[in-house]
This record gives C-alpha cells, structure tokens and sequence, in this order.
C-alpha cells in the first residue's frame, strides 16, 4: 500500500491528499517507512506528514538534492515533528530513525 494518494478527478485537475490525511482516513494503525524522490517536494511531503512522523516514528529515506537548501529544511522539518529522531545523510540522500527506547542514545544529525 502506498502512503499517498493522487486521484485525477472529472475535470481533469488532479486531487492530492497528505500522508496524514491518507493515514486518518485508511485508519492505518501503523506507518513504518516512507521514502520518497519527488522533484522537490520533499519538504511540502514532510510537512503533511507532520503527525505520522511524530505519531509513527517511521524510518525515512528521502532524496535531499533538488534544491539547494534541501538537506537543512528537511531535517528541521523532520525534528520539528519529531526530535527523537536520528539523521543521517549518505549519497544523495537523508536516511532517519528513531532508535528503540533502552537501545541507544539517541544522537542527533550524525
């Protein structure tokens, strides 16, 4: 299943819906991972996935090389929603988790 939703509607335009619409509305009792490589609109995904992020913990795979300021956005955006999280970047991307409580420390932007 995927985590987001396009629907082309009759006159042609094409509805969208966030992650946590989506989650809310399929009454998902649990997200696990979100990737995404969309042109540039990472940070507005992140932000309509605010309360999954925070609610869900998921680990995220997120291409970081669309626009220049992408790699310090996004991880404002993702601590925003939630500060547990671990980032890191490899590549052309940014990978985050959220280590298992008792597990690790929990260390921030490696």
């Amino acid at each position: 299943m995927t985590a987001g939703y396009i629907e082309k509607n009759e006159g042609g335009d094409i509805d969208i819906m966030t992650i946590d619409r989506f989650v809310e509305e399929q009454g998902l009792s649990r997200v696990d991972f979100i990737k995404s490589d969309i042109e540039g609109e990472e940070r507005n995904m992140l932000r309509g996935a605010s309360e999954t992020l925070k609610r869900f913990s998921p680990k995220l795979s997120i291409c970081k090389y669309h626009l220049p300021d992408d790699p310090e956005v996004l991880k404002k955006i993702i601590l925003e929603a939630n500060p547990d999280y671990v980032i890191k970047e490899k590549y052309m991307k940014l990978y985050a988790y959220v280590p298992k409580k008792g597990k690790d420390k929990i260390k921030k932007n490696v």
